[in-house]
């Protein structure tokens, strides 16, 4: 019966601290994951704002030059 009480107080304990960690945690796993997200939404922001300049310059086509005739 002894051997019962200490493995039903352990399993309270385990539960109870699970219990204050885990908001924790999660607010720091969510606080991490948020970090990698807008760093990875920046650099793909970046990266689309030069691809997009290099491709309008490369799409202009020739340059006519029009004389006027009197």
């Amino acid at each position: 019966m002894s051997s019962f009480l200490k493995i039903l107080l352990f399993i309270f304990i385990i539960s109870y601290v699970i219990r204050r960690l885990s908001p924790l945690l999660l607010r720091w796993l969510i606080r991490d994951i948020s970090k990698k997200a807008s760093s990875q939404n920046t650099n793909n922001y970046n990266k689309k704002q030069t691809q997009n300049k290099t491709k309008k310059s490369d799409n202009l086509g020739e340059y006519i030059d029009y004389e006027d005739i009197e």
